[in-house]
C-alpha cells in the first residue's frame, strides 16, 4: 500500500453523511419554495460564521463543501429560472458561494497565514503556481482585448459586467486553490476529516438520485426529463473506480461498490451527457492502469477478460435496451462515439456537440493566425472567437448563451483544454499539458488525483459547484503525494545514515 493511500480510523464520518443528505434532499425537493431555502441558507450561512469566528477552519471547509456542492445550480438543468439555495442566494449581487471563499481569505490574509502561491512546492505547487500565472494574465489580456477593441468586442457587450461576469469563475478558483490550500497545509493531520467529507456528498448524491427516481422529482438536461440533483453529478459519475483503490479495506470497498454504481448507473441512465459518456469508456483502462501499475498482473488479467465481456454485453444488449426507451441515452451516446468514427466528413457529419468541441480548437487556432500576437498569452476572459470554419451549426441557448449567438462571438467554451488554450494561449496549453501529465503518471496512486484529475482536465471553470469537489480532491491528491515522497526521502535517509 502506498503511503499516501493509508487512512487513520473510519472512511465514514456519520454527522458529515447526515448532513449532507438532508442538505442535498432539501436543495433536490424544495428549490423552488422561497421560503424553505431562506431558513436553510440562513441556517448554514450561521454555521459557517459560528465556524469562522471559532477559527474551527477545517469545520468551515467540510461544510462550505458540502453546502455548495449540494445546491442547485444552473436554470438550464433546473428546469427554471425560478430556484433558491445556498449558490443561488446572493447579497449586493454575489451569490453565498463566492461570499463564503472570500471571508476565510481575508481572514487568511489579515493573520498573515495565507500560503504565498509561489512558495508552495512540490506536486502541489506545480497546480498553485500555475493558477496564479494563468489567472492574472488572463485578467490583464481581457482588459487589453477590450480596450484594442478586439472583433468589435466595444459594439457588442452590454456593460462592464460582461467582464466581470466572464472573469468571475476563473477568479473564483484561485480563490478556491489558495484557501483550500492553505486550509490543508495548516490543518495537515486532519486531512482524512476533509476525505470522509467528500464521500459524505458521494454517498448524499446517491441517496438523492435514487429518492428523485422513486418520486418522479425530474430536472431538465438539454430539454428532456432528468433526475433533479445537483451538477456534481457530472464529475462523482466517475467515483465509480473507489473499490479499485487500496485505500479502502474490504467492506468498505463492497459499501462504496454498491453507492458509485447507483451513482453510475442511474447518472448515465437519466443525467448522462458526453463528457460522462467519455468518462465511462476510458474507465476500464483506467482499472487497468490502477491495477498494472500496482503490479497486479494476475488480477489485471482477470479484469481484462472481465471488461471484454462487460463491453460486449453492455454494447449488444444492455445500451440497445436502455437508449430504445431513453432518448437524452441515445443521443448523447451517438454523439460520443461519433468522435471515433473516421473516415470522409468526418467533422463535418458530426453530431453538433463533439463537433463544437474540437471545432472550437481549430477556430482558436485560426484566430492565432490571423492574430499571432495573442498566441503566447491568449486572448484572456472575454476574449473572443469566431466561426471560421461554419461549423458551429444547430446551435441552441444549451450549447452558448444568447449574446453569443446573435453577436456570433464565443468565449464560453467546451472542455478545459479549449479554454485555457482561448484565455492563455501556449501558456494556457503548457499548463494543461503539464497537469495533465502529473494526473495521467499518479493517477493510480490516489482516488483524490483521479476525481481532481478528470474535474481538472473536463471540468475546469465550468461550474462553481462541481470545482469545489474537483479542485479540493486534486490538493489533496497532490498533497498526499508530496507527503508519500517527503516520507520515502525520510526512510531513504536514515538507511543510508544507518548503513554508515
Amino acid at each position: 500500500m502506498n503511503i499516501s493511500e493509508k487512512h487513520n480510523g473510519n472512511i465514514f464520518n456519520v454527522k458529515y453523511i447526515i448532513i449532507a443528505i438532508v442538505v442535498s434532499l432539501l436543495n433536490s425537493f424544495y428549490y423552488d419554495n422561497f421560503a424553505i431555502m431562506l431558513f436553510l441558507t440562513v441556517i448554514q450561512s450561521l454555521v459557517l460564521i459560528k465556524c469562522l469566528m471559532l477559527g474551527q477552519d477545517v469545520k468551515y471547509l467540510c461544510y462550505y463543501i458540502i453546502f455548495l456542492s449540494t445546491s442547485l445550480e444552473s436554470a438550464t438543468f433546473v428546469g427554471t429560472d425560478v430556484f433558491y439555495g445556498f449558490k443561488a442566494f446572493r447579497i449586493a449581487g454575489v451569490n453565498l458561494g463566492a461570499i463564503f471563499i472570500l471571508l476565510p481569505l481575508i481572514k487568511l490574509v489579515l493573520t498573515g497565514k495565507l500560503q504565498h502561491p509561489f512558495r508552495s512546492k512540490g506536486f502541489i505547487g506545480k497546480f498553485i503556481k500555475g493558477v496564479y500565472i494563468i489567472t492574472p494574465i488572463a485578467f490583464i489580456m481581457g482588459l487589453f482585448n477590450l480596450l484594442i477593441n478586439d472583433n468589435n468586442i466595444q459594439e457588442s457587450i452590454t456593460n462592464i459586467g460582461m467582464f466581470v461576469d466572464a472573469s468571475y469563475i476563473f477568479l473564483f478558483v484561485a480563490a478556491e486553490a489558495i484557501v483550500i490550500y492553505t486550509i490543508i497545509k495548516l490543518n495537515i493531520n486532519r486531512i482524512d476529516e476533509i476525505k470522509q467529507c467528500l464521500l459524505a456528498i458521494v454517498i448524499s448524491l446517491s441517496i438523492n438520485l435514487v429518492t428523485s427516481l422513486l418520486f418522479q422529482n425530474y430536472g431538465n438536461r438539454g430539454g428532456l426529463d432528468s433526475l433533479q440533483v445537483s451538477n456534481i453529478i457530472m464529475l462523482l459519475f466517475c467515483t465509480i473506480l473507489l473499490p479499485f483503490y487500496s485505500d479502502y479495506k474490504k467492506h468498505e470497498k463492497i459499501i462504496l461498490a454498491i453507492i458509485t454504481g447507483t451513482i453510475f448507473l442511474l447518472g448515465i441512465t437519466y443525467n448522462t451527457n458526453g463528457k460522462m459518456l467519455i468518462v465511462a469508456m476510458i474507465i476500464p483502462i483506467l482499472i487497468l492502469t490502477i491495477q498494472l501499475r500496482k503490479k497486479m498482473y494476475m488480477i489485471s488479467w482477470f479484469t481484462f477478460m472481465g471488461i471484454l465481456f462487460i463491453v460486449y454485453f453492455t454494447v449488444n444488449i444492455i445500451i440497445p435496451r436502455l437508449s430504445s426507451n431513453n432518448f437524452l441515452l441515445s443521443t448523447k451516446l451517438d454523439q460520443a462515439t461519433s468522435m471515433f468514427l473516421f473516415g470522409n466528413g468526418w467533422l463535418e457529419n458530426m453530431p453538433s456537440s463533439p463537433k463544437i468541441r474540437i471545432s472550437q480548437f481549430l477556430n482558436i487556432t485560426i484566430e492565432y493566425f490571423k492574430k499571432p500576437w495573442f498566441f503566447l498569452e491568449g486572448k484572456g476572459y472575454l476574449g473572443t472567437i469566431k466561426d471560421h470554419l461554419s461549423l458551429f451549426t444547430d446551435v441552441d441557448e444549451f450549447t452558448y448563451s444568447k449574446w453569443q449567438i446573435e453577436n456570433g462571438l464565443y468565449y464560453v467554451l467546451h472542455e478545459t483544454l479549449n479554454t485555457l488554450y482561448l484565455t492563455n494561449g501556449l501558456i494556457g496549453l503548457i499548463f494543461f499539458f503539464w497537469m495533465f501529465k502529473i494526473i495521467a503518471t499518479k493517477i493510480h496512486k490516489s482516488p483524490w488525483i483521479m476525481i481532481g484529475g478528470i474535474w481538472f482536465v473536463f471540468f475546469y471553470a465550468y461550474s462553481i459547484t462541481i470545482s469545489i469537489i474537483g479542485i479540493t480532491s486534486l490538493i489533496i491528491g497532490l498533497m498526499d503525494l508530496d507527503i508519500e515522497r517527503n516520507d520515502f526521502q525520510k526512510t531513504n535517509n536514515q538507511s543510508i545514515l544507518q548503513k554508515n
